[in-house]
């Protein structure tokens, strides 16, 4: 499925959703490309916090737009368009498939439409607003792992048993170690 946000000098529609379903919107209000890293840390015993990585979070895109029953230029009015925008905008979040979004910056692969905002504040017209997230998609394989032969077997370590074993102290066969300043100065 792709979702195409047209903004800016592209088209004069504004949005267009293709794939799963068909849906075109009359204009693109606002797009908001987000990009956001967390920075990891660590306290260190100066009680300092030291980062040594970063990590980037996925692309999101907020997109803004806006349908009506009346339709622009000379397509004229069109009754029930605005709640067919809102069944088909329900129908592309519900199908839970990453998506493709043009915009007027760039193309975005395998976005989710993580949340969809549709107040109705008259009759006639809606303004909607979607936000997506880039999600990586991986695949798993089951591969067969071939039994170990007879004579690696006998490499692997087997368990001994040591027996009772008495706990002796940490100063019980070390030797006590000291600095030669300490050793000159006598100290210790």
């Amino acid at each position: 499925m792709a979702i195409n946000f047209l903004f800016g000098n592209r088209t004069p529609a504004g949005f267009n959703l293709s794939g799963v379903v068909e849906f075109d919107a009359d204009l693109t209000v606002e797009e908001t490309h987000e990009r956001a890293a967390d920075v990891t840390e660590h306290p260190v015993e100066s009680g300092a916090r030291v980062s040594d990585h970063i990590i980037l979070q996925p692309a999101r895109l907020t997109l803004e737009g806006f349908v009506t029953d009346a339709g622009v230029a000379v397509f004229g009015a069109n009754p029930g368009r605005t709640q067919t925008a809102f069944e088909t905008l329900t129908e592309a979040w519900q199908e839970r498939e990453p998506v493709q979004v043009v915009t007027g910056y760039r193309t975005y692969q395998d976005m989710v439409i993580v949340r969809l905002d549709m107040p109705r504040e008259r009759p006639g017209s809606m303004r909607f607003s979607m936000e997506l997230q880039h999600v990586t998609i991986v695949e798993s394989e089951v591969v067969a792992v071939a039994a170990p032969d007879a004579d690696t077997a006998d490499l692997a370590a087997g368990e001994t048993d040591a027996g009772r074993q008495s706990a002796r102290g940490a100063s019980e066969g070390t030797e006590r170690q000291s600095s030669l300043l300490f050793d000159t100065l006598g100290l210790f």
